[in-house]
């Protein structure tokens, strides 16, 4: 492709589809981009100019971030700590024969809880706006804010996060914890309970395959909150 002069590009045709795969050097990476168009009839919009055109606003993008991406010298790695900041031991951790999620104990910032996201774009947007910096994995997910004013503001846009991931109805939450709600959500694979819980500048984030499951995990979250809270 003529705006692409540095990419190794393959395009694949069909009768109503273009999808273009491009990877591209830069610097120590390599940068993997791949993308799809539909060529319904009548269209106004050629897919083969378009999937041009985005491959190379996609790579501006990618190299802008990567320039401002620091890696840690490979003789450092062993050093790295896991919770340097201290938000992933305010998970509830899974239990010794539970399989966990291939993510759990792990820390990331905004970019990455984007990316594990449903809505990716409205995360990132949400977590921008309230000053969310952190974000730890384990058996519940936990969301750390620069303030409380900050939680206080990702807890009320849970409810249009949530509803992302499905159909979606709110449940009432688990008796005796604050600041709490909880939605009933219905994909194409699974139905289960997720609920979100606000304590100071946290908010987390609780699932379970039935509305118990994911009270005890929200409550277990809450009294976790509460013991950080009072020094414990």
């Amino acid at each position: 492709m003529v705006s692409l002069p540095d990419s190794f590009v393959g395009v694949k045709t069909g009768d109503s589809y273009v999808i273009g795969s491009s990877f591209t050097p830069y610097d120590r990476y390599v940068i993997h981009t791949e993308l799809d168009a539909m060529a319904f009839p009548g269209a106004t919009i050629d897919p083969w100019s378009w999937v041009e055109t985005t491959m190379a606003t996609t790579l501006d993008l990618q190299r802008t971030l990567l320039d401002g991406f620091h890696p840690t010298d490979p003789a450092d790695l062993t050093a790295l700590e896991v919770d340097p900041d201290d938000v992933l031991r305010l998970t509830v951790p899974y239990g010794r024969d539970d399989s966990g999620d291939f993510n759990a104990m792990s820390v990331f910032g905004v970019r990455g809880a984007a990316h594990l996201a449903a809505d990716q774009a409205g995360t990132l947007d949400a977590l921008t706006a309230t000053g969310t910096d952190h974000f730890a994995v384990n058996a519940t997910n936990t969301y750390r804010s620069e303030t409380v004013g900050g939680a206080e503001e990702l807890l009320g846009t849970m409810p249009d996060l949530l509803r992302a991931r499905g159909s979606s109805i709110e449940v009432p939450g688990p008796p005796g914890v604050p600041n709490s709600l909880c939605f009933e959500i219905v994909d194409a694979l699974t139905e289960h309970v997720t609920c979100a819980v606000q304590h100071g500048p946290y908010v987390a984030e609780v699932s379970g395959d039935t509305g118990k499951q994911a009270h005890q995990l929200a409550t277990a979250q809450y009294l976790i909150f509460e013991g950080d809270a009072a020094g414990g």
